[in-house]
């Protein structure tokens, strides 16, 4: 029998029923993915044909077991047979719903494990303080040499020119001893610690020597890209510039210890008006218009998102009747009620997370959770259309700047092409910005070429 299948929008087909099961089985197509074939009346989902497949043969993610712990929305402690992971997150069966819902709006760093990445003008002001630092023990140590040169009465020229490539050199290895050691010790250097910022993985761990050094040469690469690499913080969603994504770095807030004991509070399940914290009746939210606070009068608008109004006690779960029954992946003693889309393991009704219309089990759910690919569990994006039309109009502010146009240009247009048509932002919008960006980078280079030719031009008069 042939059948054909959706994948990412497009039918494909036919194959035979032993290779459409094992692209299932495999992961190269979901358990969810619509199939058809001759004689049926409709596309159906594999799973209501084929039931639930097997776990897939294949190295998969590491599985996030639940802990004992508190939980992250009321702060109450909660055992491994009474709380969800995922991710750094922990969650009770109570709130869970609200938890879930927080997830999927974007609320991630704002739960207390979450990752507090640093803004991209702290980061620029822990730079300068860098700068300033080495660029006074470059002048210390470039002037000493020069007073050398001149006290020996130097006056070959070809030997300031050696002497100015030495002090150059020996400023990249201070450069590079001095970041090197700082974030493999400290975690940060002079500048972050004084900003309060650290240099870590994405699981939160410390930067060894050897990711320390490749992220001072990749950093180098950041700024030959005429500073694109680093504007790139601005707009990406865990605030990595272009050598955070090469090492697999990320820069977090560390605050000092004296703010840093904060006290978990039960989430409100309810909206309160900002001027006054009086709250908002029920009848306000999600009305699309601005009404007058009960408290204050102030105009107000309340958006609530579903879950606040969701039974909290909807994710308990029950305990397994007999020994037939399925017993949950994550807990054994708990039964099953259904199965992970994703990977197909046997999830309660509390590992059941909601994925709008589809379930997954907490290790898939984060996994989706930390991927831009799947557009439901994206919040933001690299506005990598915003990030070439900076870097194309920036140079050409300042004067000073202006003579950088020559690098800017011929990076600005590689970036634009590179970047065409990867995930911009999650509102529709056109690509003109890339056509300005190239436009502006193409007179640029038009106006440099017509400068050299007229220097060329005269110098053979």
């Amino acid at each position: 029998m042939n059948w054909y299948y959706a994948d990412q929008g497009h039918r494909k087909g036919p194959v035979g029923e032993t290779e459409l099961d094992e692209l299932v089985s495999t992961a190269a197509l979901p358990h969810s993915a619509l199939v058809w074939c001759e004689g049926m009346t409709d596309w159906k989902p594999y799973s209501t044909l084929k039931g639930p497949r097997a776990l897939p043969q294949r190295a998969v993610d590491p599985i996030f077991v639940p802990l004992a712990g508190t939980c992250v929305s009321c702060g109450r402690d909660t055992s491994p047979q009474e709380s969800v992971t995922v991710g750094r997150n922990t969650t009770c069966s109570d709130c869970k719903p609200v938890f879930v819902e927080r997830l999927r709006e974007g609320d991630l760093p704002n739960l207390p494990g979450g990752m507090p990445y640093s803004g991209f003008w702290i980061r620029f002001v822990a730079r300068m303080v860098d700068y300033t630092l080495l660029t006074i023990v470059q002048v210390v140590f470039t002037g000493t040499i020069f007073a050398w040169a001149l006290k020996r009465k130097t006056t070959d020229p070809s030997d300031f020119f050696s002497i100015f490539g030495i002090t150059t050199l020996a400023g990249l290895c201070l450069g590079g001893a001095y970041e090197t050691s700082m974030v493999a010790v400290r975690g940060a250097t002079l500048g972050k610690m004084l900003c309060y910022l650290r240099i870590v993985h994405p699981d939160g761990s410390p930067v060894g020597v050897g990711a320390s050094m490749g992220r001072y040469f990749a950093g180098m690469l950041s700024r030959l890209t005429a500073g694109i690499g680093l504007i790139m913080a601005a707009f990406d969603l865990e605030k990595r510039a272009l050598h955070d994504r090469i090492v697999g770095t990320r820069v977090i807030d560390v605050p000092p210890p004296e703010f840093n004991k904060t006290e978990l509070q039960p989430v409100e399940r309810e909206i309160r008006c900002e001027a006054c914290h009086t709250a908002l009746p029920a009848g306000m939210w999600n009305v699309g218009v601005l009404l007058p606070c009960p408290g204050c009068s102030t105009p107000v608008q309340a958006i609530a998102f579903p879950a606040i109004s969701r039974p909290l006690a909807q994710a308990a779960a029950q305990a397994k009747q007999g020994e037939g029954e399925a017993g949950c992946y994550y807990h054994d003693h708990s039964r099953a009620t259904t199965t992970c889309e994703e990977c197909g393991r046997f999830l309660c009704p509390l590992c059941d997370l909601d994925a709008g219309a589809r379930h997954l089990c907490p290790n898939c759910f984060n996994g989706h959770q930390l991927s831009d690919r799947n557009p439901q569990f994206v919040q933001r994006r690299t506005l990598y259309d915003s990030i070439a039309l900076t870097a194309a109009v920036l140079p050409n502010l300042f004067l000073i700047t202006i003579y950088l146009t020559f690098l800017t240009a011929p990076a600005v247009i590689g970036f634009s092409i590179w970047s065409w048509r990867k995930p911009g932002s999650i509102t529709p919008r056109t690509n003109w910005r890339f056509v300005v960006a190239m436009m502006i980078a193409s007179v640029n280079i038009l106006f440099v070429i017509a400068i050299v030719v007229a220097l060329v031009t005269n110098g053979f008069r």
